[in-house]
């Protein structure tokens, strides 16, 4: 899940721009130009994620979803994450990932956690019934785009929508700082 750091990915994108331009030589002028306009698209974004994230105070930045998805983006973006299931999305969260959840949420006054597009919601319902907080009305993006015609239908789009998302729901009347 490396790309939620938007410089990690832009790390991963210049490596492949090169590749191409390594593996067509005859048309590496168009891979590089293409790449460097790729690339800064993704520092735009990066910049954008910085001054946006600036605007929610760290006491907020206390996010739980339903898998380990995010620990890149909670790095690059001075968040606080914690899924209820590892990064594995084939495996359920056990008992004890629901308690800690439910514990984690109640001491740390969140009233809202994220249902995500690739994961069974059954869980996080239950912990959003448990732990006595809501479950944001739109499910964010972690390993897979939205449908063509949607904001995350594209990797930039996609991570715009999930900060975007995620700053609506702890913003005004979300987390509770204690």
């Amino acid at each position: 899940h490396l790309w939620f750091d938007l410089q990690m990915w832009k790390l991963c994108s210049a490596e492949v721009g090169k590749a191409l331009q390594k593996a067509d030589p005859a048309n590496a002028a168009s891979y590089g130009a293409a790449t460097e306009a790729y690339l800064a698209k993704i520092e735009e974004t990066h910049l954008w994620a910085l001054a946006r994230t600036k605007e929610l105070p760290v006491e907020k930045r206390k996010v739980v979803t339903s898998h380990d998805a995010y620990n890149y983006f909670a790095r690059a973006y001075g968040f606080e994450v914690k899924g209820l299931q590892g990064i594995s999305t084939v495996t359920k969260p056990g008992l004890q990932n629901i308690r800690a959840a439910v514990k984690y949420i109640r001491e740390n006054g969140i009233s809202v956690i994220f249902a995500e597009t690739s994961v069974p919601r059954a869980a996080v319902e239950k912990v959003a019934e448990e732990a006595g907080c809501q479950i944001y009305e739109h499910e964010l993006y972690s390993d897979a785009l939205g449908k063509p015609g949607s904001q995350a239908e594209s990797f930039l789009g996609m991570s715009r929508f999930t900060l975007e998302a995620i700053l609506a729901a702890l913003g005004k009347d979300g987390n509770k700082s204690k």
